[in-house]
């Protein structure tokens, strides 16, 4: 992960700028930490779900997972990407997730 990405990724799970949320990448209630990274890479790419209430990535996502660009951007890799849906889906706050990345995820 190029590092000026991953601070980016870390200031934003830590500016308290974005609610927290389980189970999904964006919905009415806030973001995933993995929805925050596509938020700060494509932000004009959401388009709400009124039948199901969340948020999907309508070029290339769907509710749950990275769409390619933005996974290819943020250089995860496929385990990095699974823990991290982890952590945030059974609880690890915004600020363990951010501690997490900083010590576990080179960055170039």
């Amino acid at each position: 992960m190029k590092k000026a990405l991953k601070r980016q990724w870390i200031a934003a799970l830590r500016s308290g700028e974005y609610e927290q949320t389980r189970d999904k990448l964006h919905d009415a209630e806030g973001f995933c930490c993995l929805g925050v990274a596509c938020d700060l890479f494509v932000d004009d790419w959401w388009e709400w779900d009124s039948a199901d209430e969340y948020y999907y990535l309508s070029k290339g996502g769907d509710s749950m997972v990275l769409p390619n660009k933005c996974n290819e951007a943020w250089g995860l890799s496929l385990t990095e990407e699974i823990f991290l849906r982890d952590m945030n889906d059974n609880g690890s706050t915004f600020a363990e997730i951010a501690d997490w990345i900083e010590a576990n995820i080179p960055g170039e």
